[in-house]
């Protein structure tokens, strides 16, 4: 998914070069320059739908559908650095031995809150979808540009995604959780981290490695 911001309007790809659209699906303004196809400018659908699990619903006919929300925290910290800022002052209050920084957004945090902003009344929406499991690691520690704590957030994800499935069995809603087959007999088998948790593991592991290799190609 990406905003088309040629057309204002959100756009859903299901044809076409795969990277292209994924590094549109990645294009934060201020960091990398919207993605031109064929004249329109596309940048991160996230600005307008940051958890789109009602698209893939309505494009995949899934039944079962985990949503995984990385976003910020609704909670932001207060600030009052008057009606300008001098990046001398800023400087200066910096370095004092005794005094206390000011604090002022950085422009990735400007950019995260933005988007979350514009998915508020979505993630609502995504929590009360019949047959969506909501799911909320504890991110909420890490920037968005955090590409050196990949390996970190990864590990989060997964002992996070661990601990659910194993409340679920204790509770005895993993079957429901995962669907029933067609003919009600037996759990069904889902791709991904869900199955098991050996699947979950090889998960960790390939994802793991990817992310140190995109962290690598995006330091400059």
């Amino acid at each position: 998914m990406t905003v088309n911001l040629t057309k204002s309007r959100l756009d859903v790809h299901r044809s076409g070069i795969a990277w292209r659209y994924i590094r549109a699906s990645m294009s934060l303004t201020g960091f990398l320059p919207p993605l031109c196809d064929d004249g329109q400018m596309l940048v991160d659908g996230g600005y307008l739908n940051n958890l789109p699990a009602d698209v893939m619903r309505a494009h995949s006919g899934a039944k079962h559908i985990i949503a995984v929300d990385v976003g910020r925290s609704d909670e932001i910290e207060d600030m009052d650095y008057g009606d300008s800022v001098s990046g001398w002052y800023v400087l200066w209050r910096s370095i004092l031995p005794f005094g206390k920084p000011l604090r002022v957004p950085t422009l990735a945090e400007i950019q995260s809150r933005l988007a979350y902003v514009a998915s508020v009344s979505q993630l609502d929406m995504v929590k009360e979808l019949p047959g969506c499991i909501y799911m909320r690691p504890p991110v909420e520690a890490y920037e968005t540009l955090d590409f050196h704590r990949a390996a970190e957030i990864v590990e989060v994800g997964y002992q996070y995604a661990r601990e659910c499935i194993e409340e679920w069995r204790a509770e005895g809603r993993l079957a429901d959780i995962l669907g029933k087959d067609d003919d009600g007999g037996g759990q069904r088998k889902l791709a991904g981290p869900v199955g098991s948790t050996t699947d979950l593991a090889g998960m960790r592991h390939r994802a793991s490695t990817r992310v140190e290799r995109l962290s690598r190609r995006l330091s400059f």
